[in-house]
């Protein structure tokens, strides 16, 4: 996969965006995109540090390419276009160059919430694989009776074990 970076600049008491990015979902049906960048402006360590803006989606200079992909999933990923895109002060979200910061203020919660559901799912299917192991017989032998059904089944189990495991203390940390 290729990154392009999306720069932006001060521009009075406001901000320009340029650039481009891939892979980013939903756009067609959000009235606004969360973009975190790089300030043209480089520190002393050579890094340009990121901030977080929010722009309207059909802000002018704004445009959007879709992703054509294998997968059929219920949002499209398109490649932005930022192309001088004028944002007042009000688009920076928290202090500039502490955008990083932002953007894991909520993605962490989120990944923990996405790995409890996922832990779900996983428990459920699991669960109706067990049953029809025990249910459906050949030659009047349960299939699970079977290594080649009972030994993956098991190997599962110790997976999704493992994930709500550390799904359970990537959340206590959270909160912590």
């Amino acid at each position: 996969l290729e990154f392009r970076r999306v720069l932006f600049r001060s521009r009075g008491d406001g901000w320009v965006l340029s650039g481009s990015k891939y892979w980013t979902s939903g756009v067609d049906e959000a009235d606004a995109i969360m973009v975190v960048c790089r300030s043209e402006l480089v520190d002393a360590k050579g890094r340009s540090p990121l901030s977080l803006f929010i722009v309207p989606a059909n802000a002018p200079g704004i445009s959007r390419t879709p992703i054509e992909t294998a997968l059929h999933v219920p949002e499209t990923s398109f490649t932005m276009h930022f192309d001088d895109v004028e944002m007042g002060p009000g688009a920076l979200v928290g202090t500039e160059g502490e955008g990083l910061r932002h953007v894991f203020a909520g993605l962490n919660p989120e990944r923990v919430c996405a790995a409890a559901i996922n832990n779900g799912i996983a428990r459920f299917a699991l669960e109706k694989g067990a049953q029809q192991a025990r249910d459906r017989s050949v030659w009047s032998t349960p299939i699970g009776a079977h290594q080649g059904i009972a030994h993956p089944l098991a190997k599962a189990y110790v997976a999704v074990q493992q994930a709500r495991l550390m799904t359970a203390r990537a959340a206590s940390l959270y909160d912590a």
